[in-house]
């Protein structure tokens, strides 16, 4: 009786041990898959995060914030736009309708180069100089290249607006 019990004892922590290591090797797979799937992910997503503002003699690329407010911009390109000067700080064009915010934070601190949407207004807003912390600033993107027309865009006319790629 007693060596029935020792064995049954010891196949059942075999069984237990058995099943331990199944489940680590089916966890170990499952974290690499996902470490496949996000890293094919990062690569297109931050070539496609870019946007072009083109107009006659020169063009701004802008690459984007990884936040909703920045992604429902992307979604409505192309577009033309027209900025006018505000404050002696920034830029500004106003959408056709407001921007889904989302997860966007809803304050920032902006400086020169950053591409911004207000939310009161529904405009975005291209800082030229840097400015203080504001509450309903969305951050949009930075500039990557092209700062020195950022202060000539309300005299630049119609800007196109398209996603970038490089």
């Amino acid at each position: 009786m007693k060596k029935a019990i020792f064995l049954l004892a010891a196949i059942l922590v075999i069984s237990l041990s058995l099943t331990a290591c199944k489940k680590q090797e089916e966890t170990q797979d499952i974290n690499l898959i996902q470490e496949e799937n996000n890293s094919e992910e990062e690569t297109p997503m931050s070539d496609s995060r870019m946007i072009r503002m083109a107009f006659d003699g020169g063009e701004i690329l802008v690459q984007l914030e990884e936040n909703a407010a920045a992604e429902d911009l992307l979604s409505r390109l192309p577009l033309t736009l027209s900025f006018e000067d505000f404050n002696g700080t920034e830029k500004i064009s106003y959408l056709d309708s407001a921007l889904n915010i989302g997860d966007a934070p809803r304050r920032c601190t902006p400086q020169a180069g950053d591409l911004t949407y207000y939310i009161p207004w529904g405009n975005l807003a291209f800082f030229y100089s840097d400015f203080r912390e504001s509450p309903q600033l969305v951050p949009l993107g930075r500039v990557t290249q092209g700062m020195e027309y950022l202060e000539q865009l309300d005299g630049a006319g119609e800007i196109t607006v398209e996603s970038y790629a490089e």
